[in-house]
């Protein structure tokens, strides 16, 4: 029995990245979007050098860079945000409508599989896009690393973790995909032009840069780009500490809201 749930979950596993990819708004939106966006902002910002302080970046000292060293770690959020806002909650709801989880559950393959199975299509979406934008950054605009690697690889987990939860969440709350595909969709665009991924958050206004500090993608943004940066620890704990917190109320209203049947109540 569990050679045959171990086999159901491989093609369960192969068939969901394999629909997912091929869609053409998912895959446009999951890697051609964030590469354009990358591009357009990197040409027309991208070389120029800077020393000491950005904004709210003040630079460690020593380290001499350039704005898309600034800029790039913002897409990553993005990249990140981007599957786990628009892609998932879209997804879910579609297949929900279908009753695709409906049959699942008289498959061998357990619900706690098929939500493991989720992540693992999502998590080599975002990997292979980051590697995009990076090869993108790096032989386009000579992107350079200021961190450490550990540290930044724990903190896109985190950041990924805690989205995914919140786009599960945001994917179990609606009877309608439609519905969730448009709400989806105002949620990551408001969201991210007002993170500082698109418009550096020192030209907001005072009151919008006030306001923008409840965004979670402002966080992931900090975060991402101080670990990025290589700034001290007392510089960017604090959002990581609400990234963490953002995802575990995420995951618990998940497990208490979402419905896998649209007929359930």
């Amino acid at each position: 029995m569990q050679s045959l749930n171990l086999a159901c979950a491989r093609q369960l596993l192969a068939k969901d990245l394999w629909q997912f990819v091929r869609e053409p708004t998912a895959a446009f939106f999951t890697f051609a979007f964030p590469v354009i966006m990358l591009g357009m902002f990197g040409s027309i910002w991208g070389r120029e050098p800077i020393q000491g302080a950005i904004g709210a970046f003040v630079l460690p000292e020593g380290v001499t860079t350039r704005y898309i060293d600034i800029i790039f770690p913002s897409y990553i959020g993005f990249a990140a945000s981007n599957i786990c806002w628009m892609s998932i909650p879209t997804f879910l709801g579609f297949q929900r409508e279908a009753g695709y989880f409906r049959a699942l559950q008289v498959s061998p393959v357990s619900l706690l599989h098929v939500i493991l199975i989720r992540l693992a299509v999502y998590g080599a979406t975002f990997v292979f896009c980051y590697a995009l934008l990076y090869a993108v950054a790096r032989v386009g605009f000579g992107v350079q690393f200021h961190g450490h690697i550990g540290l930044l690889t724990a903190a896109v987990v985190l950041c990924f973790a805690s989205f995914a939860a919140s786009g599960f969440l945001l994917g179990g709350l609606f009877h309608s995909p439609q519905t969730t595909q448009v709400l989806a969709s105002v949620c990551f665009f408001l969201l991210f032009f007002t993170s500082g991924a698109a418009i550096p958050r020192r030209e907001f206004p005072d009151w919008l840069f006030q306001l923008t500090e409840y965004n979670p993608l402002t966080h992931m943004v900090e975060i991402l780009t101080r670990i990025w940066l290589g700034m001290p620890f007392d510089s960017w704990w604090r959002y990581g500490a609400t990234i963490a917190a953002f995802g575990v109320v995420s995951l618990i209203l998940t497990l208490r809201t979402f419905k896998w049947d649209v007929t359930a109540r």
